[in-house]
């Protein structure tokens, strides 16, 4: 029988170590999968309600100190102007934002919604 030398034996206690960690850490992963917490699923979907487009839509409050603009001054003042949640964004230096741009339809109006969905259908879009 062979003595083993001095790293050989702590190669052997640290690959001991890994595999039993490894181990550990798979058998939780095997076992949430077929014993999956209930517990934590039903909390989540308690918190989270579905809100109604007109919810959605509704106004928000207005920062003081800060320039209004009404929604038909957003969508006629020939800027790239861009609104969300009640403030008003210059986009203008991004060509995402630009005549061939994907995002152009938001261009000149309140697109919290369609923004926060990215959904691109005009019903998220606020009527201008």
């Amino acid at each position: 029988m062979q003595i083993l030398s001095f790293w050989d034996a702590v190669t052997a206690i640290l690959a001991f170590i890994a595999v039993g960690y490894f181990t550990f850490k798979g058998g939780k992963v095997v076992h949430s999968y077929f014993f999956p917490d209930n517990k934590q699923d039903s909390t989540r979907q308690n918190t989270k309600t579905q809100k109604t487009m007109k919810e959605l839509l509704k106004p928000f409050d207005k920062i003081e100190g800060k320039p209004e603009m009404t929604l038909q001054e957003l969508s006629t003042c020939g800027k790239q102007y861009l609104g969300c949640k009640g403030r008003i964004f210059d986009v203008s230096s991004n060509d995402m934002y630009g005549p061939n741009g994907g995002y152009n339809l938001f261009i000149g109006k309140d697109s919290s919604v369609a923004l926060a969905k990215m959904k691109f259908d005009k019903e998220f879009l606020d009527p201008s």
